[in-house]
């Protein structure tokens, strides 16, 4: 099984990559995204996916995932807040392809036991994160596309317009 067909989606929606740390994203994304780095400095690691045009020197092991992990030429990367998130993410290399844990058409859970049946079965593991961390807001990262210097917000979540524009100081 694919992670597409495990979910239900359509072979062309890409999946974002959960990193090890903002740094590592440097190594992915192309050379120039001003508004990017500021946006990384400022809300990484936390809830914030940034779609950026991905670099031309790729890790060759991301080569045979192209058309996957970024078939518009963009890849979207986040660095989770969770220190044993991103230490196991280290551990398998610092860059993981993810995914919510929902099937397409339906609401991510928030809790393990909100999880169909069906798609742990397809899967290999569940993360569990440390339980004496604090529990996530409920609220989606906010999705971004990044260019250069300009931004768009493609999906609202946790990290407002406003704040983005504050630390970016570029208009969409």
């Amino acid at each position: 099984y694919s992670l597409a067909a495990i979910k239900g989606l359509v072979e062309t929606k890409p999946f974002q990559l959960l990193l090890d740390s903002p740094a590592r994203a440097q190594e992915l994304m192309a050379d120039g995204q001003f508004a990017a780095k500021c946006a990384a400095q400022a809300f990484w690691p936390g809830p914030l996916t940034m779609v950026v045009p991905a670099s031309s020197h790729l890790p060759s092991n991301m080569q045979p995932l192209k058309e996957r992990l970024y078939p518009e030429g963009s890849l979207g990367l986040r660095v989770p807040k969770v220190p044993a998130l991103t230490e196991a993410i280290s551990q398998c290399g610092g860059i993981l392809v993810a995914s919510s844990a929902n099937t397409a058409g339906h609401a991510p859970p928030s809790a393990l036991e909100e999880v169909s049946a069906s798609l742990i079965e397809a899967i290999d593991g569940v993360y569990m994160p440390d339980m004496k961390q604090p529990p996530a807001s409920g609220v989606a990262s906010s999705v971004v596309r990044f260019a250069g210097r300009f931004w768009k917000v493609l999906r609202p979540g946790a990290i407002s317009a406003e704040e983005l524009k504050a630390v970016c100081n570029y208009d969409k």
